[in-house]
């Protein structure tokens, strides 16, 4: 089983549910709300996705949008630009991936997560929230 979700980054603060053994999807659309919307180039950008304990400032898993999956599977992916139905421009979905095998090992219940915009050495955080962990 596996729960897939869809985001609008702008940038943008939500909670993200995780269940113990079972597989996250989400799937994050980043651009310049307006009229029109704006389409970013995320072209030779990295993605950067931490998810760490409420009482702690290290990092119980990170993922990187330029490596390849993890030793479970989990991956942080920037798609192929593609047209947006909804938003009428061309985007970059950001595909997050976390393996039933990764949020088996959540020992925590709480946490927090973020997404890190990294343009040459240049950080922005373009996502984040509580990380809510249960059992399904």
């Amino acid at each position: 089983m596996a729960i897939t979700q869809s985001t609008n980054l702008q940038p943008t603060s939500q909670d993200l549910n995780f269940y113990r053994g079972i597989t996250f999807r989400r799937s994050f659309r980043y651009y310049t709300p307006g009229t029109p919307n704006v389409a970013v180039d995320l072209t030779d950008i990295v993605l950067r996705f931490h998810l760490r304990l409420e009482t702690q400032t290290a990092s119980f898993l990170s993922l990187n949008s330029g490596d390849a999956a993890n030793s479970n599977g989990s991956q942080l992916v920037i798609a192929a630009p593609a047209m947006d139905d909804d938003l009428g421009i061309v985007i970059s979905r950001i595909n997050l991936t976390i393996t039933d095998e990764d949020t088996a090992l959540f020992t925590f219940n709480r946490g927090y997560w973020r997404l890190d915009l990294d343009n040459a050495g240049a950080i922005d955080r373009i996502g984040n929230g509580k990380a809510i962990i249960s059992n399904p």
